[in-house]
Parts: C-alpha cells; structure tokens; sequence
C-alpha cells in the first residue's frame, strides 16, 4: 500500500485523535471498514492492531476497526502528512503533542499541561460533526487572539 493511498484512506473513512489512559493523552488513529482484508494491508504496511466491531443492527456487515497510536501513530502521519486534505489540521495537533509531550518517566510542565489541554480542545472542535467551522472560531484562534489582545 503506498502513502497516497493510505493518507485517503485516512482522509475519508479515519479519525484522527487523542485518548486517555489513566491520566496520560496519546494520539490514535482508527479506521472503520468492513473490508478486513483493507485494514490487514494498512496493519502489515504501518502496524497498529485491528479489532472486530459488533454489530448494532444484524443487517449491518461486520466492521472492524484499524488502529495506531502514541509514537507509531506520530511516525505513520509523518509518512502520510504530504497527501492529507481533510484531516491535515488533526495530523499537526499530533505534531504538537509530540513536540510537548515529556519524557518517559518526566512529568508535565505547567506549561505543557496548558499547551495539552489546548490541543484538546482544537482537536475535539476539528472532529465535531457539523457546520461548526463556518459558524464558530476554533480554540486555538481564540487563544491566540486573547494573547495579543485582538477580540
């Protein structure tokens, strides 16, 4: 599978996120399909691991949920970064976290914990379904307009 053709994948049936587990963010990736045979190709090319969905409806096909996360999730945007469209703005969100992120077994900064809760906010916004982006201006804008006292 080239990159092309995975960063389209992403684009059109991926999210682009962050979870938590205990008290620790990380990003991820999922993709949904009911190909199984799309998300083996995406799993041996980039890694990642893939889950059996169930079903909410018996006429609905089986669907099974790609996914990648923390630094492998990092290292496959890198890859795919170039020939992303739509979800290019969540791909920098996970730049972001990366460049912030402390050390293993450092905590975060003050700092750091306000730049995260930040990246948070703008990535919940990005994935909202709906017209919010024509309506509403994002956290990040607001952020930085309070900073330089712009309203």
């Amino acid at each position: 599978m080239n990159r092309a053709y995975a960063a389209g994948i992403v684009d059109g049936e991926g999210c682009i996120g962050f979870s938590k587990t205990r008290n620790v963010y990380y990003p991820r990736i999922m993709v949904v399909n009911t190909n199984s045979e799309l998300l083996n190709d995406l799993r041996c090319c980039f890694g990642g691991s893939i889950h059996r969905l169930s079903r909410a409806n018996d006429k609905w096909k089986a669907a099974s949920q790609w996914q990648i996360g923390n630094r492998a999730c990092v290292e496959f945007l890198d890859l795919i970064f170039d020939y992303l469209r739509i979800k290019y703005c969540q791909a920098l969100l996970v730049f972001a976290w990366d460049e912030i992120r402390p050390g293993r077994g450092q905590s975060w900064s003050i700092e750091g914990l306000e730049a995260m809760k930040l990246i948070l906010e703008q990535s919940k916004w990005l994935n909202e379904k709906g017209i919010h982006a024509q309506t509403t201006i994002d956290p990040m804008t607001k952020e930085i307009a309070s900073m330089i006292g712009w309203k």
